[in-house]
């Protein structure tokens, strides 16, 4: 690769390094933030790394301080979206805000999804679970997004477990899903746009399909 910007001052890439470090564990996460950014695809986030990443920031009009933040992030998941490299924006939502994925046997991003969201199945219940996310997942913008992973996600814990009832699981779902996002200091914005207005509780809403991720109703 071309040589890095200096941009940050040593301390400061250092810094950076370290943040993201803090946020990505998985190695495909790095080597995709590194593609994104003309970096050596290494799978381990270095200074250099941290310098190149604030090209991206400064394109976008972010602050200029080689952190993989939330902003940051979300201007990560819109390239990728538009490169249609769907399967690494939803990687990098994955391992940025943590989301369990015990019982998954795959997640990825399927274009004949077109009546939900996304699909979540699995031949036995409790057992497996592969999920499908499909195009209306990403046209719905950052904050759906992350919603819909967090959603299937979820069900993919209810089906390990054994949890039969469909409604149930949608019930029991949103009250977990929204606590975790929550608990993990996902974006005000993420869990803004699954609340009801002025009630501050979660709307449930029916889904087409088993696993579609339904938004909440206007306020």
């Amino acid at each position: 690769p071309a040589a890095a910007p200096a941009a940050l001052t040593r301390a400061q890439a250092t810094s950076a390094t370290n943040f993201n470090r803090s946020k990505f564990r998985d190695r495909r996460s790095v080597e995709i933030i590194q593609a994104q950014c003309g970096a050596a695809l290494t799978g381990t986030f270095t200074d250099d790394t941290a310098q190149r990443i604030t090209v991206i920031q400064a394109a976008a009009g972010l602050t200029v301080d080689g952190k993989v933040a939330r902003q940051t992030l979300r201007e990560l998941v819109r390239r990728l979206d538009a490169a249609g490299e769907r399967d690494a924006a939803i990687r990098l939502i994955i391992d940025f805000h943590r989301f369990n994925e015990d019982g998954l046997l795959d997640i990825a991003f399927d274009a004949t999804v077109t009546t939900s969201n996304a699909e979540t199945g699995s031949a036995q219940i409790p057992g497996p679970t592969t999920i499908r996310v499909g195009p209306s997942a990403f046209t719905q913008g950052y904050e759906g997004l992350v919603h819909t992973i967090a959603h299937e996600l979820e069900h993919t814990r209810q089906r390990r477990i054994g949890i039969q009832n469909r409604n149930l699981r949608e019930f029991l779902g949103g009250i977990q899903r929204l606590a975790v996002l929550r608990h993990r200091g996902t974006d005000a914005a993420v869990v803004a746009w699954q609340l009801g207005a002025g009630a501050g509780t979660a709307v449930l809403l029916p889904t087409r399909r088993h696993g579609g991720s339904a938004r909440p109703a206007p306020g």
